[in-house]
């Protein structure tokens, strides 16, 4: 049977234990709070670099470019790709929430 002294230093012990994971899983949430955050970002900014491809596209349309012509004007850009980024730009003129609607896929 351990002792009074014994008890207390292997208590001490577990509650030593127990702060430092506590610390370490409290660092590893802020780790993932911060890159999570920052996906969130870029995903933001990414749809709002498509956004702006679109409205371009639609700019080129109004030129009297169509799908196809469109898609090798700009590098060899799927004509797939073209009619998506033209119709994110299209629901992101009407006010659509365009991740809301589908519109925008991640490429």
């Amino acid at each position: 049977m351990a002792t009074t002294g014994e008890k207390a230093r292997l208590r001490q012990q577990v509650a030593e234990t127990r702060r430092r994971l506590r610390a370490e899983r409290a660092e590893r949430e802020r780790e993932i709070e911060g890159l999570a955050a920052r996906v969130m970002v870029k995903l933001g900014e990414s749809h709002a670099c498509e956004r702006e491809a679109g409205r371009m596209l639609e700019q080129l349309a109004g030129m009297g470019l169509k799908g196809e012509e469109l898609a090798q004007w700009c590098g060899g850009v799927s004509a797939r790709e073209v009619s998506r980024l033209r119709k994110l730009a299209k629901t992101a003129v009407e006010g659509e929430d365009p991740a809301a609607s589908g519109a925008a896929v991640a490429s």
